[in-house]
């Protein structure tokens, strides 16, 4: 999920590239993702979700998320902009997996 799958002026998400069952968070790691490059709007998006999930869970859809995204990066030229703030999101979704 990205901020182009959101719809208002009531609340709407909607997300046809990835439809099925997928990690659990998938959703809110891609949200924090594609926010990376704000500080402000990714630390707002954790504390406002942090309540409701499960870190461990997070971490792993966030390792998913940078890997699948840098990947496409790498091999369609995808979201460039974003390479340096996903390396950093996922090396610290890797130490705190490995904590």
């Amino acid at each position: 999920m990205h901020w182009k799958n959101i719809a208002g002026p009531r609340l709407e998400i909607i997300d046809w590239e990835g439809w099925g069952i997928g990690l659990q968070h998938q959703d809110l790691a891609f949200l924090i993702a594609f926010s990376s490059l704000d500080q402000i709007l990714e630390s707002r998006i954790r504390r406002v979700f942090l309540g409701s999930v499960v870190a461990r869970s997070l971490t792993i859809a966030e390792l998913f998320v940078t890997a699948e995204l840098l990947c496409m990066s790498e091999n369609y030229g995808d979201h460039p902009d974003l390479v340096p703030a996903l390396t950093a999101l996922g090396m610290r979704a890797r130490d705190e997996w490995l904590a």
